[in-house]
């Protein structure tokens, strides 16, 4: 074996009883939250995004030099204090992660300073057992082992992570006071989380909430959820981000996709909750490529406050893209107060950036004092195009707009459809030709709607499959 320095760094992870807060489950025993990742299987639908693969060259860490081993100190399982040895075996400049113990360890560095450090998962990692229930909720009077998310507001983690297409799962946060949760709590520029996912997890958190990563500012790719996400904001005038793979988005997520709840809320007075079944809100780069299957809903209760849901983004702002996405979950949002407002979209809920080639197939419905209701978008100021929609539209409201592919629309849409029947009108209950039109089932499941789609391109993101079903996205039709 090769003589190596040691570097001692005491990361004490001490275990304290749950505290019972707003907007989370307290159905479990006296532990506080864990968290998980999990990864985009080979062959699993969705493709692009750059893998970088641990001894390349890249940015957000050294993967070209050995790195030095680190011993520290955390909280095992019962509770007690063990030593923790990371090692970098192999001298790819990236520390081999193969337990809960090390996943920790790993955990208590970056959070301790070394924010910079490359690590790689070598197996898959359970930390706790059955936290979730066959429902999806969390399991009733289980004690589980608490989990602290990677990063930070203070210390986002800047390496790179590379799960090797791992599962991490049995992940369980329960805190709404904490502001990053997920199994990342921050991820900053130049900062990289690939190929892992989460899987049987559990997070309720504050403000920025997301299955893999609560903010982002840096690459996401090629990642999962299959656990149960919520977020929750306290107090009057403030906000939740909440996301079925990141909360808060400001970088690039590629290739994910998620299949747990995503669930955020909002009781202050003026105060507002964004979320997505991929990102809550994404205020600047790029969502390319991810899918989301499971239930999204955001709810406020306060007066003038409101929330932006959808199957992929809650709110997507100005020169922020959404591209090659699709959903087939239910959405929904409620805002209760009174002048609230809610805007909720089958792939978008509130889109002043850009929103292109994307669908949607689940049930979409609002209910506020204001409803912005979309089968694609609910309320657009910016650009929507060759995107449709075949779930059902509804609302609920004083003031109501309702649409098979925008609710209300002061900005852009070209060649949009929705399905015949799903709703009244593509835009604010009117078709409006070459922008958003209805479609009987006949022309939805033809190749002339994929080639109408691609706007005649001959190699177009769009392809026909069959008579029975409406065209899909190339990226997911591969491997």
């Amino acid at each position: 074996m090769k003589s190596m320095k040691k570097l001692v760094l005491v990361g004490l992870v001490l275990l304290a009883s749950v505290i019972v807060l707003v907007g989370c489950d307290t159905n479990a025993g006296d532990t506080p939250s864990s968290t998980g990742g999990t990864t985009q299987q080979p062959g699993s639908e969705g493709t692009g995004g750059t893998t970088q693969q641990p001894g390349s060259e890249g940015t957000g860490g050294e993967s070209a030099k050995k790195a030095e081993d680190l011993t520290l100190t955390i909280s095992d399982a019962s509770g007690s204090p063990t030593s923790v040895t990371l090692e970098d075996t192999d001298s790819d400049g990236y520390y081999e992660i193969g337990t809960a113990d090390e996943l920790y360890a790993f955990a208590a560095a970056v959070n301790g300073g070394k924010t910079t450090i490359n690590g790689e998962l070598t197996s898959s990692i359970e930390v706790n057992k059955t936290v979730l229930d066959e429902q999806g909720n969390l399991s009733k009077n289980v004690n589980f082992r608490p989990w602290t998310p990677i990063g930070n507001g203070d210390t986002p983690y800047t390496g790179i992570f590379y799960g090797a297409d791992k599962t991490i799962s049995g992940l369980y946060f329960n805190d709404t006071n904490a502001d990053f949760a997920g199994l990342f709590g921050s991820l900053g520029e130049g900062g990289s989380v690939q190929n892992l996912g989460v899987e049987n997890s559990y997070f309720c958190g504050g403000i920025c909430v997301g299955g893999v990563v609560g903010s982002n500012s840096g690459q996401v790719s090629n990642c999962y959820n299959e656990g149960t996400v919520s977020g929750t904001a306290t107090g009057e005038g403030s906000s939740c981000y909440v996301g079925g793979v990141v909360g808060d988005n400001s970088g690039q997520v590629s290739n994910c996709h998620n299949t747990g709840s995503v669930s955020g809320s909002a009781p202050g007075g003026s105060s507002s909750c964004h979320v997505g079944g991929i990102v809550g809100r994404h205020h600047k780069g790029a969502v390319s490529n991810c899918y989301n299957t499971g239930s999204v809903s955001g709810t406020v209760t306060g007066e003038i406050s409101y929330c932006s849901v959808g199957g992929v983004v809650g709110s997507n702002h100005q020169d922020s893209t959404v591209s090659n996405c699709y959903n087939t979950g239910d959405v929904s949002g409620t805002a209760t107060g009174e002048g609230s407002t809610c805007y909720v979209g089958g792939v978008v809920g509130g889109n002043s950036g850009k929103v292109t080639t994307c669908y949607s197939k689940g049930d979409i419905s609002g209910t506020a004092t204001y409803c912005y209701v979309g089968g694609v978008v609910g309320d657009n100021s910016g650009e929507v195009s060759n995107c449709y929609n075949e779930g059902a539209v509804s609302g609920t409201a004083t003031y109501c707009y309702v649409g098979g592919v925008v609710g209300s629309n002061s900005g852009q849409v070209t060649t949009c459809y929705y399905l015949s029947g799903k709703a009244t009108g593509g835009i604010n209950n009117k078709d409006e030709s070459g922008k958003a039109e209805a479609m009987d089932e006949t022309s939805f499941a033809s190749a002339e709607m994929a080639e109408l789609l691609n706007a005649n391109q001959e190699d177009g993101p769009w392809e026909y499959n069959n008579e029975n079903s409406a065209p899909t996205l190339k990226a997911f039709n591969k491997g």
